[in-house]
C-alpha cells in the first residue's frame, strides 16, 4: 500500500544549535484524501527531545502556508495546540476530502530548542478517510548541535563547468549572522540563514572567497575554486562549402500544465543546468478574484526545493522568478503546479548542455 502522505522537514536556519530559537517547516505531499494529520514535537531535556519546556512550547504559532479556494477559504486549518509536559501537538484538518490531494506546508515559528545535543524525531500521523491511523515513515528528524559559531564546507557543487555555466556554491554554518562572498571585482552580502549561492555566466577559472560573521567573532575566510572548460577550438576564418547549421548551447522547451497533467519531470542525461520559469494567465471568478496557484520545483537529490505562490486579484499574467538548478547526470527535476481555475499555465524550461532531445522531453498530452 502506498503511503497516503510524504513529509519532509526544513529549518531556518539550516543548522540548529542547542538553546536557540528556530522555525521549522513541514512540507506535505498528499497522495490520497485523508481525514486529518497530527504533528507532535517532543518536549523535555533529553537528547531526543526538541522543545525546551511546556512554557516555551506556548510560543509556537503554527500556521499553514498559502492554500485557499476560489472564495479565499483555507483548504487546511490547524486546531489549537495541545501541550503537555512531554509533547506539543496540533491537528490539521482539510476543509473537504477533495482538497487533500495537493502540496501544502505547515510552518512552526519560534521553536525554542532545549540544551542537549542530539537528534529529535517529529511524529506525523495520518488518519485516513477509513479511520486507519498511519505514522509517516521515515519520520522527520531535527539534529541539535553544540552551541558555538562554526563555518565550514565551502565548495562548488560542480568543480568544473562548461563555458558560461552557473557555479552553485554551498556551505554549512552554525550561529552565523551574515556572509560576504567575493570573486574577481564582485562582492555580495548574504544573510545568516543563506547556505548556497549561484553565480551565472562563469567563463574562466574563478576563485571564490566566503567569510562569515557571528555575534562574537569573524571566522577565517574559506576559498573555493571553480574551473571552466575552454571551448574546444577557436577559429578566425570559416569557409562553408555546404549547408551550415548552428545550434545554441542553451536550448528551450515550452510546456503547458493543465488540471489533467499538473506535473512534469525532467531527467538530466549528463551533468547540466536547468532554468525554469512559469507564466500563469488567470481568470476571475464571479467574485472578481482568482484562485490561488503555486509552482513548486523539486530536485531529486534534495539540494533544491523552491515554491512560488500566486495570490488573488483581477486578471493576471504573472511570471515566477527564474529557478536555476545544476542537475547531475541521472537526477530528476520535478515541477508541480495547481492549474485549476487558470486558462493557461506555461513553462519555459532552458537546458544548458548536450542531448537536448533527452533533457527536454515532448509535451505530455
Amino acid at each position: 500500500m502506498t503511503d497516503p502522505v510524504t513529509c519532509t522537514l526544513t529549518s531556518l536556519p539550516a543548522q540548529l544549535s542547542v538553546s536557540s530559537t528556530v522555525t521549522l517547516v513541514l512540507n506535505f505531499a498528499m497522495r490520497q484524501p485523508v481525514k486529518d494529520i497530527t504533528v507532535e514535537l517532543p518536549i523535555g531535556t533529553k537528547a531526543t527531545d526538541l522543545v525546551a519546556g511546556a512554557e516555551q512550547a506556548k510560543a509556537i504559532d503554527a500556521h499553514i502556508g498559502v492554500d485557499a479556494d476560489a472564495n479565499g477559504k483555507p483548504r487546511w486549518t490547524c486546531g489549537p495546540p495541545d501541550i503537555t509536559a512531554s509533547r506539543w501537538k496540533v491537528v490539521c484538518t482539510p476543509s473537504t476530502a477533495a482538497d487533500t490531494t495537493r502540496y501544502w506546508h505547515l510552518a512552526l515559528p519560534t521553536v525554542v530548542v532545549n540544551a542537549e545535543p542530539g537528534t529529535a524525531t517529529v511524529t506525523v500521523t495520518v488518519q485516513t478517510t477509513d479511520g486507519e491511523v498511519i505514522t509517516v515513515a521515515p519520520a522527520p528528524t531535527v539534529t541539535k548541535e553544540k552551541a558555538g559559531f562554526r563555518f565550514e564546507g565551502f565548495a562548488p557543487v560542480a568543480p568544473t563547468l562548461v563555458y558560461g555555466g552557473t557555479a552553485r556554491l554551498t556551505w554549512t554554518a552554525l550561529e552565523a549572522t551574515g556572509f560576504v562572498l567575493t570573486w574577481d571585482k564582485e562582492k555580495v552580502q548574504l544573510g545568516g540563514d543563506v547556505r548556497r549561492y549561484d553565480v551565472e555566466g562563469v567563463t574562466k577559472d574563478t576563485s571564490f572567497t566566503l567569510s562569515a560573521t557571528s555575534k562574537s567573532s569573524t571566522d577565517s575566510p574559506l576559498t573555493a575554486l571553480v574551473k571552466v572548460e575552454a571551448p574546444a577550438s577557436t577559429f578566425t576564418d570559416l569557409t562553408v562549402t555546404g549547408d551550415l547549421s548552428l545550434t545554441r548551447e542553451i536550448t528551450e522547451g515550452a510546456y503547458r500544465l493543465t488540471e489533467k497533467n499538473p506535473s512534469m519531470a525532467f531527467t538530466a542525461p549528463v551533468d547540466g543546468y536547468y532554468s525554469v520559469r512559469g507564466i500563469a494567465d488567470a481568470r476571475p471568478d464571479t467574485g472578481g478574484n482568482t484562485k490561488p496557484h503555486y509552482l513548486e520545483v523539486v530536485l531529486s537529490d534534495g539540494v533544491g526545493k523552491t515554491a512560488f505562490y500566486i495570490g488573488t486579484g483581477d486578471y493576471l499574467n504573472i511570471a515566477s522568478p527564474r529557478f536555476n538548478y545544476f542537475v547531475p547526470a541521472g537526477s530528476m527535476l520535478t515541477i508541480n503546479s495547481d492549474p485549476k481555475g487558470w486558462y493557461d499555465y506555461r513553462l519555459e524550461v532552458f537546458w544548458s548542455g548536450p542531448h537536448r532531445e533527452l533533457a527536454l522531453p515532448k509535451q505530455v498530452k
